[in-house]
């Protein structure tokens, strides 16, 4: 794949990395529009209770990131032996190596999913954040991964 094909991929990898710092943005935007201000004091009393399980879900949002790692080549794996004689297309490879790290990036962001439940109930932001940004790496990293090195063949890794 050349860099002209590798660059928008590269731009919804990133999109895919941040999406779930927009929707924090999102939620927090739409329960202030939507719930009045009586679910603030829900919310305070469930932070002393709910922030432990924030940070919880930083270190599985670390974990989450490296298993990730062998769930996209086993995945990669999979689309590239589905794909038989048309294996043989670099085209049709890189699409299902891409299909693959797309499907494999949702992994590290499944803990930030509760972590961002977990600050709509009344979790301390901090660890919220710590924990999208760790996801965020976490596919980022993952997309590093997935890149064959100079001259390999884009082959499952």
């Amino acid at each position: 794949m050349t860099d002209a094909e590798e660059a928008p991929n590269r731009a919804v990898l990133v999109f895919i990395a941040v999406s779930p710092l927009v929707a924090l943005g999102f939620e927090t935007a739409s329960r202030k529009a939507i719930l009045g201000p009586e679910f603030n004091e829900v919310r305070d009393f469930l932070r002393p209770y709910l922030t432990p399980y924030a940070w919880g879900f930083c270190a599985l949002t670390v974990l989450f990131s490296i298993a990730a790692v062998p769930v996209r080549r086993r995945l990669e794996a999979r689309a590239l032996a589905r794909l038989g004689e048309r294996a043989r297309d670099p085209r049709r490879r890189a699409d299902a190596r891409l299909s693959a790290l797309y499907l494999a990036s949702s992994v590290p962001q499944i803990p930030s999913l509760f972590a961002t439940f977990s600050f709509t109930m009344g979790a301390q932001l901090l660890p919220v954040v710590l924990c999208l940004a760790l996801s965020a790496l976490g596919v980022l990293a993952l997309g590093l991964s997935a890149r064959p090195a100079p001259g390999a063949p884009a082959g499952p890794r």
